[in-house]
């Protein structure tokens, strides 16, 4: 692929549009990982902070607590994989301050108050609780305990995020940009030739596709059994028309 690096205005770059071994590329580590898990091998990453991989086959995730209503609204497509400790093992999305747990998975905070609530409350912990000062939860992946105590807020991945490169959420009706998330938002509100303003049909859009996108992810993470995921939907996009 030809690289304009020459070329740059308003701290964007603008590139020839990503090919499909580009976005395939992204995930062709995860694909070895659960290939070496089938065959009962162990996978060559098993340090237990990096173990955890996406799931799903695309780069696409949705933003939590970057501070920028833009970037919490629109999901964003990575051309090259994020570490792994960066993605919420359960809701599968980004969160600028994820923790991880003891048993080497790492969770949003909004993940981390529902492990918390789903925690049975036996008197004993209760107690602990009280004086400890502290919460506890178990994870959603392993069912491995954990408390306020344990876990680690992972700081660096606010920048390691930012740096990450990405296409323009408008890439599918021909826009051609490729650059740091950071100039993402400038990029969409200011520069972006596709992009579209003052109409319903963009926000109707963005709602539509975040609500697919978050069912989506709640069933392949889920131990709820598909059909009532399904049933859910239909009722979800009704309601709002969708």
């Amino acid at each position: 692929m030809e690289d304009s690096r020459s070329s740059r205005n308003c701290n964007e770059v603008v590139l020839d549009a990503p090919s499909m071994r580009d976005l395939e590329d992204v995930n062709t580590a995860s694909v070895a990982e659960d290939n070496a898990r089938r065959r009962g091998k162990r996978p060559l990453s098993s340090s237990r902070c990096v173990t955890q991989s996406p799931r799903r086959s695309s780069s696409s995730y949705l933003l939590r607590g970057f501070g920028s209503p833009f970037l919490d609204s629109v999901p964003v497509t990575f051309l090259r994989r994020l570490p792994s400790v960066c993605i919420c093992a359960g809701c599968r999305s980004i969160h600028a301050t994820p923790a991880q747990l003891p048993c080497g998975h790492t969770l949003c905070e909004p993940c981390r108050d529902v492990a918390y609530s789903c925690q049975p409350k036996r008197p004993a912990l209760q107690d602990q609780e009280t004086r400890e000062g502290s919460r506890y939860g178990t994870c959603p992946v392993d069912g491995d305990p954990f408390s306020t105590l344990d876990f680690e807020l992972l700081d660096f991945c606010r920048q390691a995020v930012y740096r990450g490169t990405v296409i323009c959420p408008n890439a599918q009706f021909g826009c051609r940009f490729r650059g740091e998330l950071r100039f993402l938002e400038y990029h969409c509100l200011s520069n972006c030739r596709f992009r579209i303003t003052g109409s319903s049909g963009r926000r109707e859009w963005h709602d539509r596709h975040i609500i697919r996108y978050v069912l989506r992810s709640a069933a392949e993470s889920s131990r709820v059994p598909r059909r009532e995921i399904r049933t859910a939907k239909r009722r979800l996009l009704s309601t709002f028309e969708l």
